[in-house]
């Protein structure tokens, strides 16, 4: 159950990431690292996160950088994972 909840989780914050990117390579990295790139390479992930983040207002940067600190501190997918979709609820753009 904990894996399909994980992997549903995944795929969603996949779909929300290619939408609009973010982290500059991090998260592109951490998608890797947990295997659900789904066909995608780390680089055009982070292309599509460049192509985000570069409209950002400094408001919405400064809270995306604190977002994907908070993210990255964590080290399993399963938590790393709970945490965007978290922040991507609470309206930051581009996690």
């Amino acid at each position: 159950m904990k894996y399909l909840l994980f992997s549903i989780s995944c795929a969603l914050l996949f779909g929300l990431l290619t939408a609009c990117g973010g982290g500059e390579g991090s998260y592109c990295k951490k998608l890797q690292e947990c295997n659900v790139l789904s066909g995608k390479s780390v680089t055009e992930c982070t292309e599509a996160f460049k192509q985000c983040t570069s409209n950002l207002t400094s408001g919405q940067r400064a809270d995306y950088n604190k977002a994907s600190s908070d993210c990255n501190s964590n080290s399993t997918c399963s938590v790393w994972a709970a945490c965007i979709l978290q922040k991507r609820q609470l309206g930051i753009k581009c996690l």
